[in-house]
């Protein structure tokens, strides 16, 4: 789909939610670390695609949708930051839950991490540290770039590169924790 022209595109719309929902769901859960947060910055993705499809003015929706998503989760988590016990009580709520543990799932998750770390292990240092602020610790381009003392087309420029040699050494399982995880 290079654009959803109009509100009622049901058929692209439809398409688009079942090839990305996943992906969406799993950029917000690795953010966020919680699922019913994640299922709600999910839902607020498409809900934002569907009421205002020029938003999306073409290109390419998978990096669109994880932008959106990647900014929904930030925001959730700095409102978290300003009611500390929020998070507090979310994590004793999914601890509490006897259901919450599956072995399978666990065993699987920490494959898939070991090869992401292996994988973000065999970028150059540079790539490294801002893929991991990016990704791993929340912080937005700017962020990094105020911190680090770089110009953000920098800082863009080398998350991006370290993200495709990610994705040609291991796209697949990437791709895969992603969506897991």
């Amino acid at each position: 789909m290079e654009r959803l022209e109009r509100r009622d595109d049901v058929d692209n719309f439809e398409a688009s939610y079942i090839k990305y929902r996943e992906l969406v769901y799993g950029v917000a859960f690795r953010l966020l670390r919680d699922h019913d947060e994640a299922e709600d910055v999910a839902q607020q993705v498409f809900l934002t695609l569907w009421a205002k499809p020029f938003t999306f003015r073409g290109g390419n929706l998978e990096a669109w949708l994880t932008t959106v998503t990647r900014n929904y989760s930030i925001t959730l988590l700095r409102r978290h930051r300003s009611r500390p016990f929020g998070r507090l009580y979310a994590e004793a709520d999914r601890v509490a839950d006897p259901n919450a543990f599956n072995l399978e799932d666990e065993v699987m998750i920490r494959q898939l991490s070991q090869r992401v770390r292996e994988s973000i292990s065999s970028l150059k240092p540079a790539q490294r540290s801002l893929v991991l602020a990016a990704f791993f610790s929340g912080e937005t381009h700017e962020m990094i770039a105020r911190t680090t003392l770089m110009p953000l087309g920098t800082v863009k420029t080398r998350i991006r590169a370290g993200l495709r040699r990610m994705l040609r050494r291991d796209g697949h399982a990437l791709r895969h924790w992603v969506t897991v995880v």
